[in-house]
């Protein structure tokens, strides 16, 4: 399931130019200006400024290397624990579980890989589309959700390799091997609602005064939905399994963009005139 999104943080890098590289330092940025006024009544505005992110070699390169080594070690433990194993009834199963018992179905697996790639390819690429400036720092809100995916398939990958799970349809054949053996937790669906949610969150901090973060989050976070149930309902997951692949991606997908959020320095400034109270901030 490793797919074009998680190669992002790498693409990113090697078109990068010296504004976008982590030991460049950031661009300047002017301070948002705010006016107090007082004739009488009383009205403060301050408008939002738009968040700033940035790589560092201290944060960019443990993060990947770490991703890298879990998947790395993700592989071997598989090797070491496919073969086949009896499934039972399926009488130890969760009641909440339980649902997914006996299920397969091709067609609802096939529907959730379109979707879930939709949203891999889609949620960066947008992102893009939208901060196009011309300029390589235009890619780093891609690189940061190709790196929220690359870290929640890595983790996923670890996980299941070390729990070895039965999938739900393994239990109308008695027996799992394989792949079989990999439900816990859903992949697919951790990587959606990473894609969305460090989508939706850099949509926010970019573009702090529109309303289009919100509406295009909540979309996605319905297609991300989507992936989950119909990993419930070919088979392939216990409600359990998705329920934890959500809370995983959305953990993740929050985590690495505010990781790299700019933080600022706030300061006040006030000075008295004829007119009123101007301040700075």
């Amino acid at each position: 399931m490793f797919t074009l999104p998680c190669l992002i943080p790498v693409i990113a890098l090697t078109f990068a130019d010296a504004s976008f590289l982590p030991d460049s330092p950031p661009p300047p940025r002017a301070p948002s200006q705010s006016d107090l006024s007082l004739k009488g009544n009383t009205s403060f505005s301050l408008p939002s400024a738009p968040a700033q992110f940035d790589l560092s070699l201290k944060l960019d390169a443990p993060l990947l290397g770490a991703s890298a080594i879990m998947w790395g070690a993700s592989i071997l433990v598989a090797r070491g624990h496919s073969g086949p194993v009896a499934t039972g009834a399926g009488s130890g199963v969760w009641s909440v579980d339980r649902i997914a018992l006996g299920r397969t179905s091709a067609s609802q697996a096939l529907g959730s890989d379109v979707i879930r790639d939709a949203l891999l390819i889609g949620v960066p690429l947008g992102l893009t589309v939208a901060n196009w400036d011309g300029s390589s720092r235009s890619l780093l809100p891609a690189f940061l959700v190709g790196e929220s995916i690359f870290a929640s398939f890595a983790i996923n990958e670890l996980t299941k390799s070390f729990v070895n799970r039965p999938r739900p349809y393994t239990y109308a054949q008695g027996i799992a091997s394989g792949d079989g053996r990999r439900s816990f937790y859903s992949g697919h669906t951790t990587v959606a609602f990473a894609a969305v949610t460090s989508g939706a969150y850099l949509l926010h901090e970019l573009y702090p005064d529109s309303s289009a973060p919100l509406w295009l989050g909540a979309l996605g976070l319905l297609g991300a939905a989507s992936v989950g149930v119909l990993r419930v309902t070919s088979g392939k997951h216990f409600p359990s399994d998705v329920a934890v692949g959500a809370a995983a991606g959305v953990g993740i997908g929050w985590a690495v963009p505010w990781l790299h959020k700019r933080r600022r320095n706030w300061g006040l400034t006030i000075g008295v005139n004829q007119i009123g109270v101007a301040g700075t901030f």
